[in-house]
């Protein structure tokens, strides 16, 4: 799962609960979710009434899907992953929440909302086709674009007009492995990433294989890469457990996952002796931790609780005899 656990009230089972408590009540990211209109959401991450008008226009289902599990987690995708603002809908509860205001800090950018094309980048698919493939263009920076540079407009000479790179990206993610590699090879080529020349006369070519091993990799979850063991796909795509353990915590993998037996990531890394994974974990707890600006209690609990094991939230509670 990429962004959607995040935004659960339970990350990894019914009893435990993200909140914080101002003036007296509690703000719940994930039951606002649950009652908010897309319009609101979407108004609350910064989008103007008539821009959205727009956004409908061009994609008329805008209104109607799932907010929590559709649009909330693609907004997060393009906000955490393509640098297109900044905040975050999941980390829990802003300490500047007022009444009436919506419990998260994510805005989107101007030149965002600007460039965002509305009907395929929210009717693409993100853990099936976004998030594999934008994960593909990341491992291979130092080569294609990726992040926020996806909305910028492409200098292809081949290109017949001047395109957003966000649109070839979106009408190539959920394409067949070979019609994405091909896309991959002509920004290689192109240089569209603006790159410098390293003198390598080696140049890596991008193929069905490579990207088929992505999606594969990229559908395993943090759990199999917490092992910090080789698989044929990392094989074929030529990093280690610990590049894509990376590579899926950037691109919003839920640290709290757990497997059938209520074994977290960090258990099973720590079991393994996986020191290099550890040390990742832990560098994006601290990271997490100055983002919810110091309460990470819940962060902590969820990372290092398995799923059997409840925390009794006192707020909720109500007080024993």
């Amino acid at each position: 799962m990429i962004f959607n656990d995040h935004i659960d009230v339970c990350q990894i089972h019914p009893g435990r609960v993200c909140h914080e408590v101002t003036n007296n009540r509690v703000f719940l990211v994930a039951c606002w979710l649950a009652t908010v209109t897309n319009h609101e959401l979407l108004e609350s991450c910064g989008f103007a009434k008539d821009r959205i008008e727009r956004m409908v226009l061009e994609f008329p289902k805008l209104l109607t899907v799932d907010p929590k599990n559709l649009i909330a987690p693609k907004l997060r995708f393009l906000v955490n992953v393509l640098d297109g603002g900044s905040g975050d809908i999941g980390s829990g509860v802003s300490s500047s929440v007022e009444e009436e205001s919506a419990p998260h800090n994510l805005r989107v950018s101007v030149k965002a909302q600007k460039r965002l094309p509305t009907k395929d980048f929210f009717s693409s698919r993100l853990e099936t086709h976004i998030g594999p493939r934008h994960a593909y263009l990341a491992l291979h920076g130092d080569e294609l674009p990726f992040g926020k540079e996806l909305l910028d407009y492409s200098t292809s000479t081949s290109s017949a007009e001047n395109m957003l790179l966000l649109d070839q990206f979106l009408e190539n993610c959920s394409k067949m492995p070979a019609e994405f590699a091909a896309l991959c090879n002509q920004w290689q080529a192109d240089n569209v990433a603006n790159r410098q020349p390293t003198g390598n006369a080696h140049v890596k070519m991008h193929t069905a294989e490579t990207v088929m091993a992505m999606d594969n990799a990229f559908s395993d979850g943090l759990i199999t890469f917490a092992h910090n063991e080789m698989t044929p796909d990392l094989q074929t795509l030529g990093c280690t457990p610990v590049d894509m353990f990376n590579i899926l915590l950037d691109h919003g993998a839920n640290y709290a996952e757990h497997d059938d037996w209520g074994a977290t990531v960090l258990m099973w890394a720590a079991g393994m002796g996986s020191l290099d994974v550890i040390k990742v974990l832990v560098e994006k707890l601290e990271k997490d931790e100055k983002d919810m600006e110091g309460n990470v209690i819940d962060v902590l609990w969820s990372t290092c609780s398995s799923c059997f094991v409840t925390k009794v939230s006192c707020e909720l509670s109500p007080k024993s005899a």
